[in-house]
């Protein structure tokens, strides 16, 4: 028999990633400068290429985004960081990934958002 807390936590943890939903790859290049991303709260995962440029990703308000789960992954091989921005902070600051293959989950409890 399982007790309640995890019980509680292992039903949670099926209710993040019952969100994971697809998955987008960010190109960044000469030509298509996006500057920042700002991704919307249905979870997802985010493959960002910053190979032209130094890229911003800003998640949705905490708040409005309890129990969404995200993973970031940086792909390309350049020195340009993939910067993780949550406007309430992840773990109390802002995330970075500066190597390829670099990757962080996050997921909001409602009010703020942590990295798993």
């Amino acid at each position: 028999m399982v007790d309640k807390p995890v019980a509680d936590w292992l039903f949670n943890i099926y209710l993040i990633l019952k969100q994971v939903t697809y998955t987008q790859t960010i190109e960044v290049s000469s030509t298509t400068d996006i500057g920042a991303q700002r991704i919307e709260n249905i979870g997802s995962v985010y493959l960002v290429d910053a190979s032209s440029a130094a890229v911003t990703i800003t998640l949705p308000l905490a708040a409005d985004s309890q129990n969404v789960l995200f993973t970031i992954k940086k792909i390309d091989s350049s020195g340009n960081a993939v910067t993780i921005d949550a406007n309430e902070d992840v773990d109390g600051g802002t995330l970075s990934l500066a190597s390829q293959y670099d990757v962080k989950t996050v997921v909001s409890n409602g009010t703020e958002w942590f990295s798993i």
